[in-house]
């Protein structure tokens, strides 16, 4: 049976190992995040300055674009 400190260090080493790997992993959701959060206020802040109509022809058109850009 494996003691505590002994698990600990087997930890430690397995996460330093893989150091870069968590770190990427990490980027890309605090990416993630960040590109929810500015696209919300984006929107709101949309919403609130122009007509529903205007708002709902950009939401088109983006909607267009990453789906031609998502075909290539």
């Amino acid at each position: 049976m494996m003691t505590v400190s002994a698990a600990i260090t087997k930890v430690r080493s397995l996460l330093m190992n893989q150091a870069v790997l968590l770190l990427n992993a990490g980027m890309l959701g605090l990416g993630t995040l960040m590109t929810a959060i500015l696209g919300f206020v984006y929107w709101w802040f949309a919403a609130r300055s122009f007509s529903a109509e205007a708002v709902g022809l950009a939401a088109a058109a983006i909607s267009l674009m990453n789906l031609l850009a998502e075909s290539r």
